[in-house]
């Protein structure tokens, strides 16, 4: 640890060095965000601080003007406390550490936001190893262009589905607490601690600046909404091969061996079509290991079937379990390329494929990564009409959210 201190010495001495960058000041007293919570497609009112929702889904919804959103949660009034004490002052968060993320869950613990001043020694004693030393390294360049030693904060963090609409809206759909559906969570109060990365940018440095952050509290009342599955939804059947038994495997070292053995990850089955890629998201199961495994190994992502449909529609219907690595997998595929607009022969993108399948979880997704919700199939209906006419209401009130026709109270 010694070593680690050296560092962080000699990263103030060469951030002093460094050319100083325009850095935008935290969001102003007069122009705080407006966020508001929704459920049901309703806006939750405030009463004595604090959003009352039923055991369901909501959304968090930042009106547009403020800059991308983070959302920091926990189940103690800490969270308020430290967020609080961050008024006011510069803030880092370093991108892709703390808490796993899950896609659509927020991860609520009864440990408050960590906040350290820079990379001290407590924060390095805890930190450091998981940081490693290009993020540490790079705590420098961020440094440089502030006038002050900036706050760390480090904790479970949501980011990977926040939605951003038309008018620059941005939602954040939250379907589960961990990985316990909100429904079943036994969580009588949930801090939302909301704050605002002011100059983002796909070329910065791994940390983000964050401003803010303003509290949002929430209290889960009343019982949860009964989720089904359509009966129709059936998994896709690859067969028992051994390849096909090697993707669904937790074990999926198993599967990079194969295809370094040569077997070819663009195999398709000569009924129907169906890939090895289609094959690991569409059954029961899926592991995302294999996913990844077969994208690295080259399978190409948008490969049709035989209908026309491409590993996107075939993971979005949620046939089989609907968990953490079904949604795990969905989003590789999508932030390896995957079309979320691209449809099938019938005219159905996997955003309708995820409406005629009530997967909500899915829907979420695909809006977060490009797809339109109001492009219509090839008979002119658009996913809002058909979710309408199948009776997803869940599905529904996203898609009157994301579309921005959601009616107020």
């Amino acid at each position: 640890m010694r070593g680690m201190r050296a560092i962080v010495a000699s990263l103030r001495l060469f951030g002093a060095l460094l050319v100083a960058f325009v850095w935008t000041p935290p969001v102003a007293a007069a122009d705080k965000p407006v966020i508001e919570i929704l459920q049901a497609g309703r806006i939750v009112p405030v009463v004595d601080g604090v959003h009352e929702l039923q055991r369901a889904p909501f959304v968090v919804l930042v009106a547009a003007g403020a800059g991308a959103m983070s959302v920091f949660t926990s189940t103690a009034t800490g969270a308020a406390i430290v967020s609080g004490d961050l008024r006011g002052r510069h803030v880092l968060a370093p991108v892709g550490t703390g808490m796993a993320v899950l896609p659509l869950s927020l991860h609520p613990h009864d440990q408050p936001i960590e906040r350290y001043d820079g990379l001290s020694p407590a924060m390095l004693d805890r930190w450091g190893v998981v940081l490693g030393p290009d993020l540490v390294g790079a705590y420098g360049a961020e440094r440089a262009g502030l006038d002050g030693e900036p706050a760390v904060v480090l904790s479970g963090r949501q980011y990977s589905t926040v939605i951003r609409r038309a008018d620059d809206a941005q939602l954040l759909p939250v379907y589960s607490l961990g990985e316990t559906p909100v429904g079943k969570a036994d969580v009588p109060g949930l801090s939302l601690a909301v704050f605002f990365d002011p100059v983002p940018s796909p070329g910065r440095v791994p940390w983000t600046r964050l401003s803010g952050p303003e509290v949002v509290v929430v209290r889960f009342v009343g019982p949860a909404a009964p989720r089904r599955m359509p009966a129709e939804v059936k998994p896709l059947d690859c067969g028992t091969s051994g390849v096909v038994r090697a993707l669904h495997d937790p074990h999926w070292q198993r599967l990079e061996r194969l295809l370094r053995d040569g077997v070819d990850p663009n195999l398709k089955s000569a009924k129907g079509g169906s890939t090895l890629l289609m094959c690991a998201v569409g059954g029961v199961t899926v592991q995302p290991g294999a996913v990844g495994a077969l994208l690295d190994a080259g399978a190409v992502i948008d490969t049709r079937a035989a209908g026309g449909e491409t590993a996107l529609h075939w993971a979005v219907r949620g046939a089989g379990q609907r968990d953490a690595a079904r949604l795990i997998g969905i989003e590789l595929l999508l932030r390896r390329g995957a079309g979320p607009n691209v449809a099938d022969a019938a005219g159905d993108t996997p955003l309708v494929t995820a409406i005629e399948a009530d997967y909500p979880e899915a829907v979420a997704l695909l809006l977060a990564q490009g797809a339109d919700p109001a492009l219509p199939d090839a008979r002119g209906e658009t996913p809002l009409a058909r979710a309408v006419r199948l009776a997803r209401t869940e599905v529904a009130w996203m898609l009157e959210v994301a579309l921005g026709i959601a009616s107020p109270p």
